[in-house]
């Protein structure tokens, strides 16, 4: 072991996950996630991994660029990295810059930000990534989509006013966004599998929109967290006395001080863990594709959120607060069999690590160089260290403009 050689990538961006499975600690009644705890046991887990913003659009625009949000100039779900920065060679992008294959499926940048298939200059085809399935139709409490062949299922309301989340049961496949999204990336492995291997190293994002809203999951999903044994509601119900209000976004709940009803938060829990449990089945699916095609042996899986979420916790439903519910996820890197040092598969990142750190990783482990002269650096620092020795993942001299 000891990290020898260019590895390929496949990058599992997960909506909405928090850090509570098993590999990090959470209880049964919270957690079931054989197949991240799995990969957790031949990598390691970086406890604690923040996102950049708490919203989707900038928190990819930020990890996927490798530039802090000032930088990139995307804050919200309006603005988008190459509106002023067109030319910068993105997460992917590197890969294509040197002659790899840079492919991908489901919401990896965020649908339409950047528009045009998240940017041409970014992927191996302009017909990658592979879209969304139901682009838009996936999210907010409207009827699942509906596929030929597939069970049909219907929402159903988790409580009213500041609650306002809904959930619906789906058929043994899951949600049916995310069962095609994954049965695309395999066929995407299909290709790379197929070619003669050039020594280039291919990068493979693949993005599961569940558990983001609405909580879909399978009747056996559900059954492992009966309302009988729901987990409480939080222990902070409400903000703490002199927050400021930067910290708390009031378009996703009415007020930081208004606690969300017992039943409800337990219910929407209830339906979050279920529908975590689901994507955690499509991950097995993923990594065990990988496997079946021969690529494990050269690929590291990097997988992790794009930033948290909040069930009740401070008068939050959702994410956008400056809270730990919803800034800080979890990020597993594991290389493949005998690249780490002995002893260190199954360990532990105690430091401080940003989704920042993900694109100078990633290209560290792929063998490759950062963007060339001329465009802003990038942000984050390599976590390779972290990976091998244990070094480098204390705070150090982090700083607000990177390292």
């Amino acid at each position: 072991g000891g990290g020898g050689g260019a590895l390929s990538v496949l990058h599992i961006i997960v909506d909405d996950l928090r850090p509570e499975l098993r590999s990090y600690g959470a209880p049964p009644e919270r957690a079931h996630t054989p197949h991240i705890d799995s990969l957790a046991e031949r990598g390691v887990s970086f406890d604690r991994a923040y996102c950049q913003v708490p919203l989707c659009g900038p928190s990819r625009s930020s990890l996927l660029s490798g530039r802090r949000p000032d930088a990139s100039r995307a804050w919200n779900m309006i603005n988008h990295f190459r509106e002023d920065h067109p030319d910068w060679t993105s997460l992917p992008g590197i890969f294509k810059a040197h002659g790899g294959l840079a492919l991908g499926v489901g919401k990896i940048f965020h649908p339409k930000m950047p528009p045009g298939q998240y940017g041409a200059k970014s992927w191996s085809s302009p017909a990658l990534p592979v879209d969304d399935p139901y682009p838009g139709q996936g999210f907010g409490c409207r009827p699942c989509p509906k596929e030929e062949g597939r069970p049909e299922c219907v929402n159903t309301s988790i409580g009213s006013g500041p609650i306002n989340a809904c959930w619906c049961e789906v058929g043994s496949g899951g949600p049916v966004d995310d069962s095609l999204v994954v049965e695309k990336a395999e066929r995407l492995m299909d290709v790379v599998a197929a070619q003669p291997d050039s020594g280039q190293p291919f990068y493979l994002a693949v993005g599961l929109h569940k558990p983001h809203l609405p909580f879909q999951a399978t009747a056996e999903d559900f059954a492992r967290f009966p309302p009988a044994e729901a987990t409480q509601a939080a222990v902070h119900k409400t903000a703490p006395e002199g927050m400021p209000g930067i910290a708390h976004n009031t378009c996703d709940s009415p007020s930081p001080w208004e606690p969300i009803p017992d039943a409800a938060a337990q219910e929407a829990r209830r339906a979050y863990y279920a529908s975590a449990a689901g994507t955690d089945r499509h991950v097995g699916q993923l990594l065990a594709a990988l496997e079946a095609r021969g690529l494990g042996n050269r690929t590291a899986v990097v997988l992790h959120a794009d930033h948290g979420w909040s069930l009740g916790e401070h008068g939050s439903r959702r994410k956008m607060s400056l809270f730990e519910t919803a800034t800080r996820v979890p990020l597993v890197v594991a290389p493949p069999p005998g690249w780490l040092p002995e002893g260190r598969a199954g360990g532990r990142a105690p430091g401080v690590a940003e989704l920042m750190d993900i694109y100078p990783t990633v290209a560290a482990l792929a063998g490759l160089p950062p963007p060339p002269a001329g465009e802003a650096p990038l942000a984050g620092r390599s976590l390779v260290p972290a990976l091998l020795q244990g070094e480098g993942e204390g705070e150090g001299e982090r700083g607000v403009g990177g390292e």
